[in-house]
């Protein structure tokens, strides 16, 4: 008896599956498409301004009460003493120590005068946002001779004069100090800073001969931002036509400078500084053990040199000299 009624029910459900497979294999019949009506776009209009005298964020500056105020006296201090003070840091950064405080060197001279560069003492190279940086602080404080000098050192290196470059006409966003390039490409900072510093050259001290004719080199700057063409090349690039070879693609220095080693940084910097010591240990068993025993290695690379020297030189300074051949010094291994 069971087991006839376990029949009926698989032939019953047989069926069923059936017809579902028969009922999910008939395609419905097609509906026929409708045509929606055809409405216009409605043209957008602005909403009305209505009667707006002044613009709520408009101030009462300096531009629109044509007085610029001198919130040091404001505030109690003396021009005298705000000047002092003023001139006090333009020494220390231009003129003061050259290992401890300034960022301006003068490197001689050539045709239009003397030459000089703001460097970036982190990466040692000249930037274009720093030179121009640099003349705007200079105009600003009628320091014609630095202005001059910085000006002349972009021109003469930083200013790109090869064709083939896509960055023609504008300037080299990054050289080594002795003005060979790190980079063939523009930042559109330095040349904002550019023009904006040269025009105030202009108004201030007039306009000379040569590359010393402020308005006629802002104005030539600006008409390449506006009327650039676009050139498509493949690298390298040169930024001058007579360079013989291109910057080290490498971040940390060009063909002419030697890589820096950067220290690791950060949560892991103790791991990593002893991963580099087991490396070294490899290659250096003498040095690799004390630096196994010690955390690391000394970093002489990290030290400053004098300017205008190779990385592996130690001209110029005798004090410099000594420190830097104590820390390269090779290490003693401990006796176990």
């Amino acid at each position: 008896m069971l087991i006839r009624r376990f029949i009926a029910l698989f032939a019953f459900g047989i069926s069923l599956l059936s017809s579902g497979v028969a009922i999910a294999q008939t395609s419905p019949a097609p509906v026929p498409a409708q045509a929606l009506p055809f409405s216009p776009r409605v043209p957008h209009v602005n909403a009305p301004l209505g009667d707006i005298p002044r613009i709520p964020g408009d101030g009462n500056g300096a531009y629109k009460m044509h007085e610029y105020h001198d919130l040091f006296s404001e505030l109690g201090h003396s021009s005298a003493e705000s000047h002092a003070k003023i001139e006090k840091a333009f020494q220390q950064l231009f003129h003061g120590d050259g290992q401890e405080e300034r960022i301006y060197f003068e490197t001689g001279a050539n045709a239009n005068g003397p030459l000089a560069y703001i460097t970036d003492w982190a990466n040692n190279d000249a930037r274009s946002e720093g030179m121009s940086y640099g003349m705007m602080i200079a105009v600003q404080l009628n320091k014609k001779r630095e202005f001059d000098a910085i000006w002349n050192w972009a021109n003469t290196y930083m200013l790109i004069t090869d064709e083939k470059n896509p960055s023609v006409g504008y300037f080299a966003w990054s050289m080594n100090t002795d003005g060979t390039p790190r980079s063939t490409g523009a930042a559109p900072d330095g040349e904002e800073y550019f023009v904006m510093a040269l025009y105030f050259a202009a108004h201030r001290w007039g306009n000379g001969q040569g590359i010393y004719n402020y308005q006629a080199e802002a104005d030539k700057i600006l008409g390449r931002m506006r009327h650039h063409p676009v050139i498509t090349a493949t690298g390298p690039f040169r930024v001058h036509p007579d360079d013989r070879e291109g910057p080290c693609p490498c971040e940390y220095g060009g063909h002419r400078a030697r890589h820096r080693r950067v220290p690791p940084r950060g949560r892991h910097a103790r791991r990593d500084r002893r991963r580099g010591a087991r490396r070294r240990a490899r290659r250096e068993p003498a040095q690799g053990m004390d630096a196994l025993r010690h955390g690391s290695l000394p970093r002489p690379h990290l030290r400053r040199r004098p300017w205008g020297t190779s990385s592996s030189s130690t001209r110029g300074s005798p004090r410099l000299a000594s420190r830097c051949a104590a820390a390269t010094r090779p290490l003693r291994t401990t006796s176990s």
